[in-house]
């Protein structure tokens, strides 16, 4: 029988370091507490969220203080995050006028892999696949790195050629910036990077890509693809995992790691900015 886990979403998040409006953070799962809980969203309509086979109040790998959820390779191990309509309300189940992000977007999570990926992905975050806006987060081996992130955006892949060690905290953002243009160390976005940190090391590693998709808030599920429970299932500890409306800056993301980090870009070892000739040892 699913049981049901809090999963709470706040309307409004201040990021220190940041000049951002309240309307940026669209969405915020914490996955803290136990059962029997509900979601809020910007105050409006609350929903009991369906969970099946996962265990609650583990410890939390956010810098939060709070706990985090354990996904099992158990055929069925999900929360399902469900739809948002495009005034705000969160429903369990699809819906007419369903909200879809048009320009620049955000997703983040932590995350800690117990389980080395082998045959299908490992997801830890998807929505509504049938659609051309249809986003797929997790990972995989791939052009020989184990565990390598990727980014399905509507059917079309990127994969940052970065691989994630078991039982090691990660902190993954994807974001969207269809002009290109937001700040980042080293130079423009081309539309999207994913980005990766080592909670262990303290340093990050990021990959570009040039897609380019909305993303459509429906049937969204944490730890599983949509509708698609074969296999996919993220093993592991997933956290705080939030959307955002805009393009999260370097600065934003170290301010949601808790600051600090270092080699932001893939091969700039010395942290200056740019991969050149004085990376190579």
């Amino acid at each position: 029988m699913p049981r049901i886990l809090p999963v709470l979403t706040v309307a409004c998040l201040v990021i220190a370091t940041a000049d951002r409006a309240c309307a940026d953070l669209v969405a915020h799962w914490t996955l803290d507490g136990t059962s029997p809980f509900t979601e809020e969203v910007t105050g409006n309509n609350t929903n009991t969220i369906e969970v099946g086979f996962v265990t609650s109040q583990q410890p939390g790998i956010a810098p939060d203080g709070g706990e985090s959820v354990l996904f099992a390779d158990d055929g069925g191990s999900s929360i399902s995050a469900g739809t948002f309509e495009e005034d705000g309300d969160y429903v369990a189940a699809s819906g007419d006028g369903t909200y879809t992000i048009l320009s620049n977007f955000s997703v983040t999570a932590w995350v800690n892999l117990t389980d080395p990926q082998s045959g299908n992905e490992r997801v830890f975050f998807s929505n509504q696949f049938s659609s051309g806006d249809g986003h797929l987060f997790g990972v995989r081996n791939f052009n020989g790195v184990t565990n390598n992130v990727f980014v399905d955006f509507g059917n079309t892949r990127q994969y940052a050629g970065i691989g994630l060690d078991v039982d090691k905290d990660y902190f993954l953002a994807v974001v969207r910036d269809p002009s290109g243009g937001i700040d980042t160390v080293g130079g423009d976005l081309n539309r999207n990077r994913i980005s990766v940190y080592d909670a262990d090391a303290g340093t990050w590693l990021t990959a570009d890509g040039t897609q380019n998709k909305n993303m459509r808030l429906l049937n969204m599920t944490i730890g599983a693809f949509t509708n698609d429970l074969n296999g996919r299932e993220w093993h592991g500890l997933i956290d705080d995992v939030r959307i955002y409306d805009n393009s999260l800056t370097t600065s934003d993301l170290e301010a949601l790691v808790g600051g600090g980090g270092t080699s932001f870009i893939l091969g700039d070892t010395n942290n200056d900015g740019v991969v050149d000739t004085l990376d190579i040892d």
